[in-house]
């Protein structure tokens, strides 16, 4: 679906993957996701250890 609307630059397209999941299975993921983010507030501490090229590019949505 295209915005119409002249006024707006922004064009909205439904996402392709999208899975919409029951409501207790959505609580319970977001319960588990907000768990995360708490834990892994802040980070104090570098690690020296290199981080594979392709995973870096996968997750920040690069391609080479």
């Amino acid at each position: 679906m295209k915005n119409t609307d002249p006024s707006t630059a922004c064009v909205l397209e439904p996402l392709a993957d999208y899975r919409e999941y029951p409501h207790a299975e959505m609580v319970e993921r977001a319960q588990t996701f907000h768990a995360e983010l708490v834990r892994r507030r802040t980070v104090r501490d570098f690690d020296t250890r290199l981080v594979p090229r392709a995973a870096a590019d996968r997750k920040f949505n690069h391609t080479r």
